[in-house]
């Protein structure tokens, strides 16, 4: 979320004095990934095995142990906050920061990050290309997303939904387990919701 990290007082009035941290997203599995060894995902077309890492997970907790050193371990506030696929992964980390940082108060902003189920697959105009299934939001497909990833998810969430635990990577039935203070930031008219994932 760019505005946030404005370090103006005139266009940033809350949190322009304070400390900004800006992790790329890198991993493409929603922050969340625990592989650190290579996943092989199949073939390229000419053949050649393709391989990747999740490891979402290992990404942000390496960051925040090189930001320790930098002070991070002495804050008394920190706000986690996400755009998309940010912030979806901001509500299976949010408890699990605030159990890292006990003398924080550890807040969480998800921008574009609550999502649930799709309902139905769009398949109108513009529709992504089924070939990827990286946009597909069923509950089949977060099953398989849940094999691949072996994602880190809030565990109060977990232990609840011992049948579905992939339900837990989406904020629509991990949220009510949060119990960190957070702001939730969604359209209604999302494109990418509305359009792609649904």
């Amino acid at each position: 979320p760019g505005w946030m990290l404005d370090d103006r007082e005139a266009t940033n009035p809350d949190l322009w004095g304070w400390n900004h941290i800006l992790v790329p997203y890198c991993s493409q599995d929603l922050w969340s990934g625990q592989r650190y060894k290579e996943f092989v995902l199949g073939n390229s077309s000419a053949g050649v095995p393709v391989s990747t890492r999740f490891a979402g997970h290992h990404i942000l907790e390496a960051a925040l142990e090189a930001l320790n050193a930098r002070g991070l371990a002495n804050a008394s506030r920190i706000v986690l906050a996400g755009n998309s696929a940010g912030g979806i992964g901001m509500w299976m980390h949010l408890d699990w920061a605030q159990a890292r940082y006990p003398a924080a108060e550890v807040t969480g902003l998800s921008i574009a990050g609550f999502y649930g189920y799709a309902n139905a697959k769009y398949a109108g105009p513009d529709a992504a290309d089924e070939k990827t299934g990286l946009t597909d939001f069923s509950e089949a497909a977060f099953q398989n997303i849940f094999a691949t990833y072996k994602p880190f998810i809030d565990q109060d969430c977990a232990a609840a939904h011992t049948d579905d635990p992939w339900a837990c990577m989406l904020a629509n039935f991990s949220h009510q387990f949060v119990s960190a203070r957070s702001f939730i930031v969604e359209s209604q008219t999302d494109q990418a919701v509305l359009q792609w994932h649904d």
